[in-house]
């Protein structure tokens, strides 16, 4: 499955980041080291990579993390795909039969409505492994759909209207627009079909019920949308419900993700296991309360929750047995590294870095 689906992402493109972007991200101490055949380089000079290839690397490591984290990315990045296309696909159309300055304005207006739905590059952004590379957008989106070589000396143009007046003069090149416009749909076309297709596979990974439809664990709500938690064929985290079943019954730990949607989906996913093996699992059911002895700390919470929960997972250190008698005691916590440096959680027997392979 993990082999086929790397084939795949080989062959994203991830066509829409040309239309706003320089198509690079400038790296540069630490980060560019992982780009680097020698890490020590990293200290003497910047370096500009692909952003597709940063992509394409961030969305690996997710899915190291969780099917889940992967999932719920590659979601994102094929509805912003899918806008662009419609967007792209609608002006094309609209552009047929005006007349230069008509056709101006058309690409003025396109450009517009195209840097809406550009945003950030959340998944790079969430990483902070770099800043993109400073350019005009406008202009780095004409330049690419008139797909502008190093001859034609592109670093001349700093606005749309030099652009316009280029055309102006070159009126064969407002051809080559009208072509880049099509190339870019035939791209962003083809990277859509090959999302579809791992969305495919993902779906081949979840677990089915008796009318052969995906189990949703949980539901999880992020910028007024909906994203379901599924029950995945999962080798990873049944590994880790044998180490909670086996080796760790009794003990208190933490177990670290970097990203909120793994934290979140581990958080939920064993929350319904653990809910389970109450015979065997007893030390986790807080019967007074009738809750579960998990806890989740990620970005989402404030300062004050975060408190609380610290309190709850090691009270003796943190002076936490009055919001224990509250709230009760924590013998789980799943955390992202929201939980800031100097945190006292000695109390804890180990932590589980989930995001290992």
């Amino acid at each position: 499955f993990l082999k086929n689906l790397a084939n795949d992402l080989d062959d994203l493109e991830f066509a829409y980041t040309k239309l706003y972007t320089s198509g690079y991200v400038v790296l540069g101490n630490s980060s560019s080291s992982l780009f680097e055949e020698k890490p020590e380089d990293a200290e003497k000079s910047k370096i500009a990579v692909p952003i597709n290839l940063i992509l394409k690397f961030l969305l690996s490591k997710r899915l190291e993390s969780s099917i889940f984290a992967f999932e719920k990315t590659l979601d994102k990045i094929y509805e912003k795909n899918k806008r662009f296309y419609k967007t792209l696909d609608k002006y094309n159309a609209e552009m047929k039969g005006l007349s230069i300055e008509e056709l101006f304005d058309k690409i003025k207006e396109m450009g517009d409505e195209l840097l809406k739905i550009a945003g950030k590059e959340e998944i790079i952004e969430e990483e902070g492994i770099g800043d993109e590379y400073i350019y005009n957008p406008k202009v780095k989106m004409l330049m690419n759909l008139l797909n502008f070589e190093e001859k034609d000396k592109i670093q001349k143009f700093n606005s749309e209207e030099e652009i316009f007046e280029y055309l102006k003069k070159h009126p064969e090149y407002i051809k080559r627009l009208k072509n880049g416009i099509l190339r870019t749909l035939e791209e962003l076309k083809r990277d859509c079909i090959i999302i579809e297709k791992i969305k495919k596979k993902l779906d081949e990974v979840k677990e089915k019920d008796e009318n052969g439809n995906p189990i949703i664990i949980s539901t999880i709500s992020e910028d007024n949308k909906k994203y379901p938690i599924y029950a995945y064929k999962d080798p990873k985290l049944e590994k880790l419900k044998l180490l909670i079943y086996e080796e760790l019954v009794g003990k208190k730990y933490i177990i670290f993700t970097q990203y909120k949607d793994t934290a979140k989906y581990l958080y939920h996913s064993l929350k319904k296991y653990i809910s389970r093996q109450k015979a065997t699992l007893s030390y986790l059911f807080d019967t007074k309360r009738d809750k579960l002895k998990i806890g989740l700390v990620s970005g989402d919470l404030n300062v004050e929750e975060k408190e609380r929960m610290i309190k709850r997972f090691a009270p003796q250190v943190n002076k936490g047995y009055e919001v224990v008698e509250k709230e009760g005691e924590i013998a789980i916590l799943v955390s992202t590294d929201s939980l800031s440096e100097g945190v006292n959680l000695q109390e804890g027997d180990g932590i589980i870095n989930y995001d290992l392979p």
